[in-house]
């Protein structure tokens, strides 16, 4: 039994708790208040989905209430004599919402995870969300779903509840699944051939004779090539270190032709008296360096100057262009009225504004006036014989004379709206340019008081001054510059020459290591014992060992293609042996199948039938057991289910079986379904006694709507331990029932849903 349900920022719901009560639990409230919330946020709690969910009519993001970033559901419930809750949040993040679940039993955790704590469900109730939808929860006015649907669709609908469909697709996948089977039996049967096997088997036996001789032939080829591999690793590592005296000796060689060319360019020039000169480069260089110390300061000094002369004729500038601005804002001010006009238009202004209050309250009263009219209209009809203000009886012309009373007053309250609307606009539109005037002139006055002017006759003055100032530093700096200019030619001229006698002193060292190093290399090349006719012989014989070495390896290699061809030849043998005999047996395993699948076809057909059957006279029997406690007359005594190939058709018995559509009244047709519902709730889910039931009066007038609330608050709760009802009919509702909840909402304001507990 459900005891308890706790909504958090779920759709319409802020904070609303719910306690029920064994028997029939009743929600009544108008459309959209969040009645079929409620439902929704028992079947979540229980199986982390509801209908609208599960049919993509609404996302998991759209459960969550207006500007809110995370819900939670919380469902308490008695089973086997345990207290268990279920608790299930959404959380919305950046870029994905996510959802959470926990379950615990008597304050302890059992399990934590969405799909951890569905299957703890499923297995704790011994049901399934796909069962629970079907057998225990009907959805908003389907109550009679099954009597109005039309023959073939209400077959097909009752075999997908009754779970009946899968064996109907179970048979069309197990036919379409033969007749594959038996296309494939015929095309291999085509390509098998008992002669090409035992020719195939042939061939292999050829084919490997071939491989194992060229094999042999490989073995001798490659001892040969691995015994001149050896020799002509011998006479290869002579040969490198031959060719590595050769190199060197080379090499001195051409070092000392290079040096005797290097010698001769530098002996031509040196010159043959060569005298070296002391220059002191470094008094020279500290006059250069104090010379252009000073250049360097002045020219700093000069750019000061101008840097101050450029600030201050920005400052006469800016001067003289503030002093026009000031006389153009006391223009402006001046035309606008001064300080002056000011108080006046801000009095004109609280006028205006009292003036708008005054026909907002107006245009309220009038608008009052005409939604009061017109429920007094709505409830006030000629054939309606009691006054709707005071309930007295009234006769046919007292009413009509007061509804042309109403329909009179509601057209002069329109008409006073739509006069007031017009003024409240004109009179909006006066208050903003009165603003409008008010905001240029205090805006002015800032603007004027901002202002601070400056003295431009001290700013020319020292301007003057400035220029003077730097027109003497310019002369001084252009002698400076003269005298640097000449210290600077004296200086490169020494430069120049200290540079030449460098070069010379250089050269000559160079002639000195030149005549050195040849000495060296002479002797050297003495000291190498290099013989180039044995060089040269060497390098024949190893030739001579290297082609006779590409040829056993050329040998090699034809005979390693041959064994290769002759291997993919064996391999494509054996895979097409293998695959004559994968077919062989393949045959007999597809024979095999077809038999079997035979038999499971036609065993599907039988087993659909017989269950269909037991579970329609288990529906009957308890169809007549709650039809004796919901239906109130003996005129029906009993009800049933029947079946054809086309139809599942519901009858009553009044002395001769006869269809229900055909004379059931509407109370007769919503007993009916309510016996229906509560007897598949029975049969399917024998071990939940739970109903669920959303706007069950849809279709039913009021004789109907007042047995069937009779049937809820009386009969039901004798079959069925708990129930749950929601509905926008006042005329349901009742004082029997196990607890009962009025749900209100402002819809137009997107309030949050208000419970009441009746």
């Amino acid at each position: 039994m459900i005891l308890n349900l706790e909504l958090s920022n779920w759709r319409s719901h802020e904070k609303s708790f719910f306690e029920f009560s064994k028997g029939t639990n009743m929600l009544v409230g108008f459309m959209g208040s969040g009645k079929s919330t409620v439902l929704d946020g028992i079947s979540f709690a229980l199986f982390g989905t509801f209908p609208a969910l599960e049919r993509r009519k609404i996302s998991i993001e759209d459960i969550l209430r207006l500007n809110e970033n995370n819900a939670s559901v919380s469902l308490e419930l008695i089973w086997m004599s345990k207290r268990y809750r279920i608790k299930r949040t959404i959380e919305k993040g950046k870029t994905t919402t996510k959802t959470d679940a926990e379950i615990s039993c008597d304050g302890k955790l059992l399990e934590r995870g969405t799909t951890a704590v569905n299957s703890y469900v499923e297995q704790l109730l011994s049901i399934n969300y796909d069962l629970f939808s079907r057998a225990i929860y009907s959805e908003q006015n389907n109550i009679d779903y099954f009597m109005t649907l039309d023959p073939r669709r209400r077959k097909q609908e009752m075999d997908v509840l009754l779970g009946l469909d899968r064996f109907e697709t179970a048979r069309a996948n197990s036919i379409s699944l033969l007749n594959r089977i038996k296309s494939q039996r015929l095309r291999l049967e085509q390509k098998f051939n008992l002669g090409n096997l035992k020719d195939l088997e042939l061939k292999v036996i050829e084919n490997q004779e071939k491989l194992r001789t060229l094999t042999q032939e490989r073995e001798g080829i490659e001892k040969s090539l691995e015994e001149n591999k050896i020799k002509n690793l011998e006479l290869l590592n002579f040969f490198k270190e031959l060719k590595k005296k050769s190199e060197f000796y080379e090499s001195l060689n051409k070092e000392l032709l290079l040096l005797q060319g290097r010698l001769e360019v530098l002996k031509k020039d040196i010159p043959e008296k060569f005298v070296v000169v002391d220059y002191n480069i470094e008094e020279l260089n500290n006059e250069l360096n104090k010379a252009t110390a000073s250049t360097k300061s002045k020219n700093q000094g000069l750019q000061d100057i101008a840097v101050k002369i450029g600030g201050f004729e920005s400052l006469l500038k800016n001067a003289k262009k503030e002093s026009e601005y000031a006389e153009k804002l006391n223009a402006e001010l001046k035309m606008a009225g001064g300080t002056e006009k000011l108080a006046e238009f801000r009095k004109l202004l609280d006028e205006k504004l009292k003036l708008l209050t005054e026909k907002r309250i107006e245009l309220n009263m009038n608008s009052a006036q005409i939604e009061e009219n017109e429920e007094i209209l709505k409830n006030a009809k000629p054939d309606v014989s009691v006054c709707p203000f005071c309930e007295n009886k009234l006769d046919q012309d007292h009413m009509r004379k007061l509804i042309d009373e109403k329909t009179k007053k509601i057209i002069q309250c329109h008409e006073s709206v739509d006069r007031l609307n017009i003024e409240i606009e004109n009179t909006e539109s006066h208050h903003k340019e009165i603003q409008k005037k008010i905001h240029e002139i205090e805006l002015l006055v800032q603007k004027v008081s901002a202002i601070k002017p400056s003295n431009t006759q001290e700013i020319e003055s020292e301007l003057v001054n400035l220029i003077a100032g730097k027109k003497k530093f310019g002369l001084e700096m252009k002698s400076e510059e003269e005298q640097l200019e000449q210290l600077r030619k004296n200086a490169d001229g020494v430069r120049r020459k200290i540079e030449d006698q460098q070069k010379t002193i250089k050269r000559i060292k160079e002639t000195q290591e030149a005549e050195v190093r040849m000495n060296e290399l002479r002797t050297k090349i003495t000291e190498i014992k290099f013989d180039k006719n044995e060089y040269e012989k060497i390098g024949k014989e190893m030739e001579e060992a290297r082609i006779l070495y590409e040829n056993n390896k050329g040998q090699l290699e034809r005979l390693t293609m041959q064994i290769k061809n002759t291997e993919q030849v064996c391999q494509l043998l054996g895979m097409n042996l293998k695959e004559m005999r994968d077919i062989e047996g393949e045959l007999g395993y597809l024979v095999n199948v077809e038999e079997e699948l035979a038999i499971y076809k036609n065993s599907l057909l039988i087993t659909q039938t017989n269950l269909r059957m037991s579970l329609i006279e288990s529906i009957n029997v308890a169809m007549n057991e709650i039809w004796r406690i919901c239906y109130p007359y003996n005129d029906y005594k009993e009800i049933r289910m029947q079946v054809t190939e086309k139809d599942y058709s519901f009858e009553i018995f009044n002395g001769d079986w006869v269809v229900l559509d055909t004379i059931a009244s509407g109370g007769e047709r919503a007993c009916a379904a309510l016996t229906l519902r509560v007897a598949l709730a029975m049969v399917l889910t024998p071990n939940l006694s739970w109903l669920i039931l959303d706007e069950p009066t849809h279709n039913l007038d009021k004789t109907a709507i007042e047995l069937l609330s009779t049937t809820l608050q009386q009969k039901i709760p004798e079959v069925v331990e708990q129930t749950f009802v929601i509905t926008h009919e006042e005329g349901l509702m009742g004082s029997e029932f196990a607890s009962s909840y009025r749900l209100n909402r402002d819809k137009e304001n997107l309030g949050s849903t208000k419970i009441e507990r009746i």
